[in-house]
């Protein structure tokens, strides 16, 4: 058994630790793909550890099982338990809700930006989470890359000098093992000395154990290259995240983290006040801010387009930019990226905001779960 294989607890590992109740389990079976479901020990045990989780343990009878405790108390698990609710999906949700398909120059190619281009290194996660606008990925399908999709990437790099960042998402790229990862890198460094490498990676806030000191060797040897991580609630921080980002930064490997709104789990000032401090305190810089996606099944996480505007505010009147992250919005149909603020919304009418995106075209997202 590997490494990866001993710390990922995947639907069936959960089941024999009597992890669901058996209402999850029945409509878990019935309804949803058991191998987009995976958590790790170490998040487990986060999970456990969680502050709403501890409220809702103390008022368990010492019969009941911790473990089994409500998503809906419990702003970790709710983030990979499957809930019933992903099964509404509204008329306008998009199974690939920023149109990855119509930018894709191959399987694992997208090049949205002028100067950015992001691969798809895998399509396995350590942890699936139940708010991922990438859903549509199967692990089976989208494994770890060959050599030869590496140089159908490193030639397309070459073909195209305007582009100065590579993106490797997945999935997550830190479940791959060294020796592919250095590989990757150094291919993509050798092309140029100058290209950006960004690693998109649940991992430091999943499963820290992962990141020692051969991963960080291989990584800083290929800089520029920097880890965006995605933490979304301050529970999630602990000694070993802690730990592990020591090990990236005195490498010389910034982390900057990308923080999804997610209604329920972290939509409270407060909330969000406390998590931003915490990252800046591990020398995580709070990056972005995403109102989410318009992913199927997702509803039950999205907030109010006004609500993150509001919250955000009031932060800036109360924190330091170094410690706020920039609010935005992935528009639907392949709109991109912008930065979100009161200004953004050129009208609101018929159940949707209109926004406008760089190139002055206009988008709309939804305008619901008003609270």
């Amino acid at each position: 058994m590997t490494f990866l294989e001993h710390e990922i607890l995947t639907y069936q590992k959960l089941k024999e630790l009597s992890f669901f109740t058996k209402e999850e389990i029945s409509y878990i079976e019935s309804n949803f793909n058991l191998e987009r479901i995976a958590t790790t020990t170490f998040y487990l045990q986060l999970a456990a550890n969680s502050a709403k989780s501890r409220k809702s343990i103390s008022t368990n009878t010492p019969k009941e099982n911790s473990s089994k405790s409500s998503s809906a108390e419990n702003p970790l698990r709710r983030q990979f338990v499957p809930s019933v609710q992903e099964l509404k999906i509204l008329d306008y949700e998009k199974t690939d809700p920023l149109c990855d398909k119509k930018f894709s120059i191959s399987d694992r190619i997208i090049h949205r930006y002028r100067d950015r281009v992001l691969f798809i290194a895998t399509g396995q996660c350590a942890l699936y989470c139940r708010h991922c606008f990438r859903r549509y990925l199967d692990k089976t399908q989208v494994k770890a890359p060959t050599k030869a999709e590496i140089k159908t990437l490193t030639d397309y790099l070459k073909a195209n000098k305007n582009i100065r960042e590579v993106l490797i998402s997945g999935g997550d790229p830190l479940v791959l093992d060294n020796s592919l990862l250095e590989y990757l890198c150094k291919s993509i460094r050798e092309v140029s000395k100058n290209i950006v490498i960004r690693i998109g990676t649940r991992v430091p806030v999943v499963l820290p154990s992962r990141i020692d000191s051969a991963l960080v060797n291989n990584l800083q040897k290929y800089r520029p290259l920097y880890i965006f991580t995605q933490f979304n609630h301050s529970d999630e921080v602990a000694e070993q995240n802690s730990e592990a980002i020591d090990l990236l930064v005195k490498s010389g490997i910034p982390v900057f983290n990308q923080t999804v709104l997610l209604r329920g789990i972290n939509n409270l000032k407060d909330q969000l006040k406390e998590l931003f401090y915490k990252l800046v305190s591990i020398s995580v810089k709070p990056y972005y801010f995403f109102q989410g996606d318009i992913a199927a099944g997702t509803s039950h996480f999205r907030t109010n387009l006004m609500q993150g505007i509001e919250i955000m505010e009031e932060l800036k009147t109360e924190m330091s930019s170094l410690s706020l992250p920039l609010l935005a919005v992935d528009l639907p149909d392949g709109g991109g990226k912008i930065m979100l603020d009161r200004n953004s919304i050129v009208k609101r009418e018929n159940g949707f905001y209109y926004l406008k995106n760089s190139e002055g075209k206009v988008f709309k997202y939804p305008d619901e779960n008003q609270e």
